[in-house]
């Protein structure tokens, strides 16, 4: 049950990054669609902001002429010498009349008021409500002046220019200075709004709070301020215009409604997906799981029958349970057979001459007897076979083990070991060896067999054993993972594929329907489609359908990399390979790896750059080489360039380089050897880049390293063999 749960988990694991995927995809499409949206607003702000400015343009037009005109005119300067009333009620007090202004001011080089009118007789206004000094500088600097009065009267909009003769330029000495003034008061404003479609208001310079003044105020309205300054160029008050933008409602709205659809829309693909592997690969998956816990077909008879992988795979185990029944039977006959060889020929073997244990007989006072071949190969000098007798005058032994302690005399009263001793020799020579000794009645004298194995060899043998048996352990694991990995790419690319297919149909069903409904449209504007108007439905489809193949393409893309990984190996299959896609694909691969630690990965490849080679087999290097780079480098500070540069025309060189850990210098020429890793053992096995360049061997090519410790490693695979 818990290698049930681990498939389970990742069957789980799969289905929920697919729904991650959609879930971002949708918040990305959310996020463009708010930018858009908000670019639109700004796009009407601007073009509302240049209306408001052209607006207020046009009507300060006509009274910029007219205090030109007014002021560039003989009569207005002898006015200035000698003022006339008669003559000031005839033409100036006409200005108040026709142009709608508020006040009229004429002054001598002064600026002291000759004569001045206004509408409301307003007795404040009898007089400039401006100091002449400020008056006097304002006029050195420019000829026509411009500025803005709030005052007891309201705010004025002041247009000024110094009077001269016909005959003279603009730039000569005037004899005085015409001043009118504009009253922006309700009825300036609203004929504004009129011309720009908005509401204004006059609000004080420091005011923010809008909706004191527009509580109606909504997110999609577009507020525009406009300072106006007076002659010192201080901000005097702000003109404020709402403008309700229901073009910007209904973009948002048409949006809310097309994100909720999208939601509903994945939620049925993510349940759709979660269904389909509860019942096409978790049950599938849970009988030969259970099959093989219990040790039994009965839960696989159900599968058996099918022609798909799960069926294959029920097969294949029902054919395993007959061989190991086979073999269960072999090897208890064989130990039956076995047994009754060792009784009977025990001791032939323990004294068989050509044995490769080592035998010696000693008598009650440790008198060599006899031994055999083996032991004088492995005890004594050609000197000692001659003339040794006394055997424990020669040897020290101790026990391999802390707990066993070697007493010669108990050798006589039972039979002993094995023990794993260790034997000293005076000859400095050092033995590892299993001791057995059994006691002998011979002819009424006792006499023990002691028997040596030597096991030096054979424990630097079991444990290079233990290696392989566990490397042998995972290539098995692996196989495994990729026969499913194949199946259940196969069960999820089927219904992928469906969609894939059925969507092109979809799309030329609407593009023949489309026409007949746009006739209806012509007819009747208000025509929807789901509660939708038409033309944004036309829109929705159009793209929903669009959506629908992107992401049906992106999880074929992952299907066929997992399957280029997983690809049983059938020989060499040479073929034109980009080397660019097999680099894009394996980065793609680790893509989850490279997102967890952060690391930016940085390509420098000619897209035109192909091989004649093994696409599979070249990609299960490349993915070896930036794996350990992974590995290497550190998390968020992580950085791996590949790139590809010619050192002659024919000779390119592709360049993994990575800023980790780096390799120490005594450990290079040990890299490629099979079982070295510097990795921990949860991380490395020591057969990646020893697999990588037999692989780059049979493809004709080489690979090299260089690497600095704290600096990085750069791996070199060379196209060609120098």
């Amino acid at each position: 049950m818990h290698l049930f749960r681990k498939i389970q988990s990742k069957v789980v694991f799969l289905v929920l990054t697919i729904s991650f995927l959609f879930i971002v995809s949708l918040l990305i499409w959310r996020n463009f669609e708010i930018q858009k949206i908000e670019g639109y607003k700004e796009k009407s702000k601007k073009e509302m902001s240049t209306k408001l400015d052209k607006a207020i343009e046009l009507n300060d037009k006509v009274w910029e002429n007219l205090v030109s005109d007014y002021s560039y005119w003989n009569d207005m300067v002898r006015f200035t010498r000698n003022p006339d009333p008669i003559w000031a009620k005839d033409n100036i007090d006409y200005i108040l009349e026709n142009y709608d202004c508020y006040s009229v001011w004429v002054t001598d080089t002064s600026y002291s008021t000759i004569y001045s009118v206004n509408v409301k007789a307003d007795t404040l206004l009898k007089n400039l409500p401006i100091s002449k000094e400020k008056l006097r500088v304002l006029s050195k600097k420019k000829i026509f002046n411009n500025f803005f009065l709030n005052t007891e009267s309201g705010l004025l909009a002041i247009k000024s220019a110094p009077i001269q003769d016909e005959s003279q330029d603009r730039y000569s000495t005037p004899y005085g200075f015409l001043i009118i003034a504009i009253l922006w008061d309700k009825n300036y404003l609203n004929k504004v709004s009129a011309i720009t479609g908005s509401y204004l208001e006059l609000l004080p310079a420091q005011e923010k709070n809008y909706l004191l003044y527009l509580p109606d105020l909504e997110e999609d309205d577009i507020v525009i301020e406009k300072p106006l300054f007076d002659l010192d160029s201080t901000k005097v008050i702000t003109l404020v215009s709402f403008t309700e933008s229901q073009i910007l409602s209904n973009l948002r709205q048409v949006f809310e409604r097309q994100f909720f659809y999208s939601i509903i829309f994945i939620s049925v693909i993510v349940l759709g997906l979660i269904i389909f592997a509860l019942i096409y690969i978790n049950k599938p998956l849970g009988y030969i799981i259970d099959s093989l816990e219990n040790d039994c077909t009965a839960p696989i008879k159900k599968l058996s029958g099918k022609e798909n992988e799960f069926g294959k795979i029920a097969r294949l185990i029902e054919a395993f349970f007959v061989q190991k029944k086979d073999l269960l039977n072999e090897i208890t006959q064989r130990t039956i057979t076995e047994k009754a060889l060792k009784e009977s020929e025990e001791l032939f073997k323990l004294i068989f001459e050509t044995s490769g244990d080592s035998f010696v007989v000693v008598d009650e006072k440790f008198t060599t007897l006899i031994f055999n071949q083996k032991f004088a190969e492995t005890f004594l000098t050609d000197s000692e076979v001659e003339n040794f007798t006394n055997y424990f005058s020669k040897f020290n032994h101790q026990g391999e083990a802390r707990d066993i302690k070697f007493i010669p005399e108990e050798i006589f009263s039972k039979k002993m070991g094995p023990l794993p001793l260790i034997i000293n020799s005076p000859g400095e020579k050092t033995i590892r060896a299993i001791f057995e000794s059994k006691p002998l009645m011979l002819k009424g004298k006792i006499f023990v067999l002691l028997r040596y194995t030597d096991i030096s060899e054979f424990r630097r043998l079991e444990t290079e054993a233990h290696k392989y048996r566990l490397q042998i352990q995972r290539a098995d694991k692996l196989a495994n993972l990729g026969l499913m990995v194949s199946g259940i790419s196969h069960e999820i690319n089927n219904p992928n594929s469906f969609i894939s297919l059925n969507i092109p149909y979809i799309q030329k069903y609407f593009e023949e329907i489309f026409p007949i409904l746009d006739k209806v449209y012509e007819t009747d504007n208000n025509f929807k489609i789901a509660n939708i108007p038409y033309k944004t439905f036309k829109d929705d489809v159009q793209y929903l359908l669009s959506d629908m193949k992107e992401g049906t393409d992106r999880i074929a893309n992952i299907i066929n990399d997992v399957k280029d990984y997983a690809k049983a190996d059938l020989g060499f299959k040479v073929e034109a390979v980009s080397l660019l896609e097999v680099v894009e694909s394996s980065i793609r691969f680790l893509s989850k790896q490279i997102k967890l630690k952060n690391i930016n990965v940085t390509l420098s490849i000619n897209e035109k750059f192909s091989l004649q080679t093994d696409r599979q087999k070249l990609m299960q290097v490349i993915i070896n080489l930036i794996g350990n780079s992974i590995d290497a480098v550190e998390e968020e500070k992580g950085k791996i360039e590949i790139r590809l540069f010619n050192r002659e025309a024919d000779k390119h060189i592709c360049s993994i380089i990575d800023n980790g850990c780096g390799i120490l210098t005594e450990n290079i020429n040990q890299v490629f050897d099979p079982f070295f890793s510097t990795k921990s053992k949860e991380k490395g096995t020591g057969l990646g880049l020893f697999v990588a360049k037999g692989l780059l061997d049979n493809l004709g090519y080489s690979i090299s390293i260089n690497s600095k410790v704290n600096f990085g490693t750069e791996v070199q695979i060379k196209f060609f063999k120098e």
